[in-house]
């Protein structure tokens, strides 16, 4: 049986933050972070600002990878979610 992970409120928020303003789809940044994309796609859900969401134009654009690598590292040094 696989034991359930937790996570932090800003986490959530931060994984929210990076699907509204990195342009890349929600598939590509949950698999960086290690999430299910259920999970995101729940998270995005329950944020107030999930209408800015606009899951065409994160089709439409590709930014650099790098700001979901740069969030991981942050996140594994203990500055986000602590």
């Amino acid at each position: 049986m696989t034991q359930q992970r937790r996570f932090t409120k800003k986490f959530a928020e931060e994984a929210v933050r990076l699907v509204q303003t990195s342009g890349r789809i929600q598939r590509e940044i949950a698999g960086d972070l290690g999430i299910g994309l259920s999970t995101l796609v729940r998270w995005i859900g329950r944020s107030p600002d999930r209408h800015a969401v606009d899951p065409a134009v994160s089709r439409r654009r590709k930014a650099s990878p790098r700001r979901a690598s740069v969030f991981r590292d942050r996140l594994a040094a203990g500055a986000v979610g602590s």
